[in-house]
């Protein structure tokens, strides 16, 4: 894991979000979100779709702190100050120090590791305001070589909205794949 961290090698991505907010003694909201893309250290490009959130249906680009993004059906345009509220890439910015290891999965070759720490959650793309953030779960499967498989990470963000306590739960699945081969990822306009 080390070694890969330190390399910082490009992949594919499956993501599969499940977003539960709460507004305290009010309303709850769940949606589900699916990203699919490349990752070239921070930058990403690919789609995402919800059936609960079809705004959220299209293609979208990350390149350094620029984004971009396409409705279905739409033209590329820069947004500023938006992006993910989860990190794209879960393992940006480890170190071994933030790893713990947790299992070896008989039979799989795989082992289960643990961090205690999670970069790359953008605040400013969560609608609340004095927004807390709580790690409940953070969990890497890799092979004997230390390439990861797949992630679950799992986490608690409160606040204030329009004056009332809110909670947003997320619930993010990772799967990896085409580790380590090259992609190009630039800005659509």
């Amino acid at each position: 894991m080390n070694e890969f961290a330190s390399a910082d090698p490009p992949f594919h991505v499956l993501i599969e979000i499940g977003i539960l907010a709460t507004l305290v003694g009010a309303t709850e909201d769940w949606a589900g979100v699916t990203v699919e893309g490349d990752v070239s250290g921070i930058d990403f490009s690919g789609s995402m779709n919800s059936d609960e959130v079809p705004d959220f249906n299209g293609d979208f680009v990350f390149v350094g702190d620029e984004t971009y993004v396409r409705p279905t059906g739409g033209e590329w345009a820069r947004t500023p100050d938006s992006g993910p509220a989860q990190p794209i890439n879960p393992m940006a910015g480890l170190t071994m120090d933030d790893i713990l290891y947790r299992r070896v999965r008989p039979g799989t070759g795989l082992t289960t590791l643990e961090s205690t720490r999670l970069t790359g959650v953008r605040f400013k793309a969560i609608p609340l305001q004095d927004a807390t953030f709580d790690l409940a779960r953070f969990e890497i499967e890799v092979t004997d070589d230390g390439v990861p498989v797949s992630a679950r990470v799992a986490f608690l963000v409160s606040g204030q909205r329009n004056g009332d306590l809110a909670l947003i739960s997320y619930d993010v699945a990772y799967e990896f794949t085409d580790v380590g081969e090259l992609v190009s990822i630039e800005a659509p306009i």
